[in-house]
């Protein structure tokens, strides 16, 4: 896959450089890093192999998580990720007309939305399905 994924940048430059006009500088072709590529990899994953303890470089995992979507399952993401900026963000998708401040909630985005998650969730029950809804919620 990883292999699949350079073929095709490395493709997509050279089509470039041969788009060029006659005369003008043709840019170098850009080849991503083998850490570059891996990250995104993981990224990509992370709802099938969300844990990443062999990986010890904060850096990276900073990476990682950066590129990771903000839509996953909460299930996944919550246990798995601690990271503020990734949190903010999913704030700012999922309660877009509403987001909710860190310093209202004990000064961490992940608290402030796992909270707002879970206000929604709640507010969103029917009374007829409350209880197997939120039995399946407590899962």
């Amino acid at each position: 896959r990883v292999q699949m994924m350079l073929a095709e940048q490395i493709h997509r430059n050279l089509k470039r450089q041969k788009e060029t006009k006659i005369g003008e500088r043709v840019p170098k072709a850009y080849v991503p890093s083998l850490v570059s590529l891996a990250t995104d990899v993981v990224a990509k994953n992370f709802h099938i192999y969300p844990e990443l303890k062999g990986i010890t470089d904060p850096k990276v995992i900073k990476k990682i998580i950066s590129r990771t979507s903000p839509n996953l399952d909460i299930i996944i993401s919550a246990p798995h990720i601690d990271d503020e900026d990734y949190w903010k963000e999913c704030c700012e998708q999922k309660f877009k007309n509403a987001v909710p401040r860190a310093e209202d909630h004990g000064n961490s985005y992940k608290q402030a939305f796992l909270e707002t998650y879970l206000e929604k969730t709640l507010e969103a029950l029917k009374p007829e399905q409350s209880t197997r809804q939120l039995e399946q919620l407590l899962k």
